[in-house]
């Protein structure tokens, strides 16, 4: 797993000039909500007692979770009770037909095609699948009964070879693909079992580490926040008046002078 910490966006309060007064302050302080609340969340926890759903919720407000392929394979090897060391394509002798269409409106031809099946899978190492051509419908019900190895996906590949028996009785394997959609952060794959890969990576990001992390995000925070407002003040006339009423609102309401307070109590 790789956590990457994310940038403040601050200069959102200059990147539409037809804002009003009322609007930029607004979107100041919006922003400066969303960090106060964020730092808080991660100030007063209590990363021991989190569950892995509440310490993910947390993490991923201030980095960006990014899984690699080894992670979905160490998550796979506990599902499965194997040890899966990389993601092959296992081409087969699985014939079938379907159909293909081309062209559009009257000229559309429709038309059966031979297809093969071709699969990506989880293995272990050197498993023997790895120095087969091609796999027969057998060896595949047998090496996925065991969960030898497990199924991703499946794609369909042409095939023009004459007097190729075709399997009329033809149903596919099931994979990951089919049952999650695809096999990424973003898909219920990860959600469903978002305890294990979070165990992949929680004992790495204490409280200790996260909470330097987040001084130099608010760090950042607030030179981004200065430096947006210089930048809104240069623009034009108008705009500098703008600029004007958010550094008086920063240094005078009750909201920018918390903030400001909070920045100090973190040492930033």
């Amino acid at each position: 797993m790789y956590l990457e910490r994310k940038e403040p966006r601050v200069d959102v309060i200059y990147e539409n000039i037809n804002l009003t007064e009322e609007e930029v302050i607004n979107t100041l302080k919006k922003k400066i909500d969303e960090c106060t609340n964020m730092t808080n969340t991660i100030v007063n926890a209590d990363f021991d007692k989190l569950s892995n759903e509440e310490f993910y919720s947390l993490i991923s407000s201030l980095y960006f979770v990014n899984v690699w392929q080894d992670d979905y394979l160490d998550v796979l090897s506990k599902l499965y009770g194997n040890k899966y060391e990389g993601f092959i394509t296992v081409p087969t002798n699985i014939f079938h037909k379907v159909w293909k269409k081309e062209g559009y409106g009257r000229n559309t031809d429709i038309y059966e095609q031979v297809v093969f099946d071709e699969y990506t899978a989880a293995v272990p190492y050197n498993h023997e699948l790895c120095e087969k051509d091609y796999v027969t419908r057998e060896e595949l019900e047998k090496y996925t009964k065991d969960n030898s190895i497990v199924l991703i996906d499946r794609k369909e590949i042409e095939s023009y070879d004459e007097g190729i028996e075709v399997d009329k009785d033809y149903v596919e394997f099931s994979t990951l693909e089919k049952e999650y959609k695809h096999l990424d952060e973003a898909t219920d794959f990860f959600k469903k079992n978002l305890p294990l890969f979070v165990d992949l990576f929680r004992k790495d990001y204490n409280k200790e580490r996260v909470l330097e992390d987040l001084k130099d995000y608010l760090y950042e925070f607030s030179s981004d926040l200065n430096d947006s407002i210089e930048a809104l003040g240069e623009i034009d006339y108008e705009m500098a008046s703008k600029a004007n009423k958010c550094r008086i609102w920063y240094n005078n309401s009750s909201d920018g002078l918390e903030f400001q307070k909070m920045l100090k109590s973190m040492n930033v």
